[in-house]
């Protein structure tokens, strides 16, 4: 039986790159290939090892499964990342308070 993700990589044409000089082919992994699986919106970048294996680039793949095809840094867009928006929400709000009134030391000086 056949994986859904090896007959999706089965399909993608792979483009050779470089073997970099400096790597030792008995001991150092190193990528050989890179191809682009494309999923509605979403192009996910992908590499085949040396070893055979293959590894999907990390900020594609949470784009991926975050859902938003649009934004470069899915860790850092609001969009995508609300949970954080609201804790940094929080933390902003906490800055604007102490501006406002002080830092604790000023305000139990009073």
């Amino acid at each position: 039986m056949t994986h859904l993700l090896t007959k999706l990589l089965d399909t993608l044409t792979w483009e050779p790159l470089e073997t970099p000089e400096s790597t030792d082919p008995t001991s150092e992994i190193y990528i050989t290939h890179r191809g682009i699986l494309k999923v509605d919106d979403f192009e996910i970048y992908c590499y085949r090892c040396s070893d055979g294996e293959v590894a999907f680039d990390c900020e594609d793949m949470e784009r991926f499964l975050r859902g938003c095809h649009l934004c470069d840094h899915p860790s850092q867009c609001p969009a995508c990342n609300p949970t954080d928006n609201e804790r940094s929400a929080g933390i902003r709000e906490g800055i604007r308070c102490n501006e406002d009134f002080g830092t604790e030391r000023e305000l139990a000086s009073l």
